[in-house]
């Protein structure tokens, strides 16, 4: 492992996120997009969520457990 994978932070340097509310499914989504500045590249997280509060939380939860677990295998299996 080289030492520009040992750590990432999410940040607006390096990720957008958006949540919206879908009106045909009547749902809240959410999308996490970032870059890991290695030749992984571009990553994207997405889910649903019953209102917006949620869809926030699952946003900042699935920051800081990418920030958690990059670049572990766990990361890869899970992603």
């Amino acid at each position: 492992m080289t030492d520009s994978l040992k750590k990432v932070i999410i940040s607006s340097k390096n990720s957008a996120q958006n949540v919206w509310f879908c009106d045909r499914q009547q749902e809240w989504r959410w999308c996490l997009i970032w870059e890991d500045g290695s030749k992984h590249g571009t990553h994207m997280h997405s889910g649903t969520a019953p209102d917006q509060d949620k869809a926030r939380a699952d946003i900042t939860a699935t920051i800081l457990w990418i920030e958690d677990k990059w670049p572990t295998e766990e990361y890869f299996q899970g992603a």
